[in-house]
């Protein structure tokens, strides 16, 4: 049974936009917190209920054992180490940097697929990765720019 026969797309559409909105609420949490509480080991503790939470949904379990390591990784590099370094980031980015560096994560694993595996992404993917990438790039800059002007009209000539 797939995804799409088991859900109504207003279903479908429903959790996406309840993702982003609860991703976004978690970054302006964590920028309102940064300098009281350390949020890292929070990383480990949603990482936790995850496992409670999915485990009863995905038994009885029938994955091999290379599977399970491939997940293993897949866990703590891609999802856990992402997670806890926009828990850092968050300490020294803005929401917007953020937000941009999430699009980035997307876009690079477009690209590290085709670099890896050979499977080359649409035109028209290449094309919208490379809207996000100068949005990232326009986005450093004009900020580096007003950082550098409010430098040289704070100090006296």
């Amino acid at each position: 049974m797939s995804v799409a026969s088991f859900c109504s797309l207003a279903t479908i559409s429903f959790v996406a936009r309840a993702a982003a909105t609860v991703n976004a609420l978690n970054v302006v949490v964590l920028r309102h917190v940064r300098a009281r509480v350390d949020m890292v080991p929070a990383v480990m503790l949603a990482g936790l209920f995850s496992v409670a939470f999915a485990l009863p949904m995905a038994l009885p379990l029938q994955a091999s054992t290379r599977d399970l390591l491939v997940l293993a990784g897949m866990g703590t590099l891609q999802l856990g180490l992402g997670c806890l370094l926009v828990t850092v980031a968050t300490r020294h980015l803005g929401a917007s940097e953020i937000g941009m560096f999430a699009l980035l994560e997307t876009i690079l694993g477009t690209l590290w697929v085709w670099l890896g595996i050979g499977e080359r992404p649409t035109e028209l993917a290449l094309a919208g990765g490379a809207v996000v990438v100068g949005a990232v790039v326009a986005n450093h800059w004009a900020e580096s720019r007003a950082a550098s002007r409010a430098a040289a009209t704070a100090s006296p000539a």
